[in-house]
């Protein structure tokens, strides 16, 4: 979840864990006896549009246990009434909305981004991306760095999609995933 928060170009900030008191202890709730406990949301998010979200994760064959039981149904409640009365959403969600094909790609570039390219080649290379994008924006990834590497061929191939994967992670490159486009060209 933190990683796909991380590189969300909307999300502002997050925090796993949040402690929801201002004491900075967990969120305690009381149940129908009168028993009172503790709950730990996975984590909280804000976006750029003012949004927070505070977020619950599960697998999703516990969910579908736990929503059965009186105790998950009193503690959600519990938490929907905090965030309601912060003005924030509560989402459930399980692996299966974490787990995508972003996930993978944010996975892949950071391989990159753990060994940064060499600095003279960010700027040139960035900038013959961006110039042969907006001259042809259907062709792919692997396209785009032959083509970058004929126009300078001091270049290898390799060091350009290197380049290009560090330049997503750390999104000086900004691409829009849920539309499949690139965001600042």
């Amino acid at each position: 979840m933190n990683q796909d928060l991380d590189h969300d170009y909307f999300c502002y900030d997050f925090q796993p864990q949040p402690a929801l008191n201002d004491n900075g202890s967990p969120f305690t709730w009381v149940d129908s006896i009168g028993k009172k406990h503790k709950a730990y949301p996975d984590c909280w998010s804000v976006f750029l549009s003012g949004k927070e979200i505070l977020w619950q994760i599960k697998h999703s064959s516990k969910l579908l246990k736990l929503e059965q039981t009186e105790k998950w149904q009193q503690e959600t409640k519990a938490l929907r009434k905090e965030c309601s009365r912060r003005g924030w959403e509560l989402k459930i969600i399980t692996e299966h909305e974490i787990r995508t094909s972003r996930l993978n790609n944010i996975q892949y570039l950071r391989g990159a981004a753990l060994h940064p390219p060499k600095e003279e080649f960010i700027e040139n290379i960035i900038s013959l991306f961006s110039l042969l994008l907006k001259n042809d924006k259907g062709r792919s990834f692997t396209d785009l760095s032959t083509r970058i590497q004929k126009k300078n061929p001091v270049i290898s191939e390799s060091e350009i999609k290197h380049v290009l994967r560090y330049s997503l992670y750390y999104q000086i490159l900004k691409f829009d995933w849920t539309h499949l486009r690139w965001s600042n060209l």
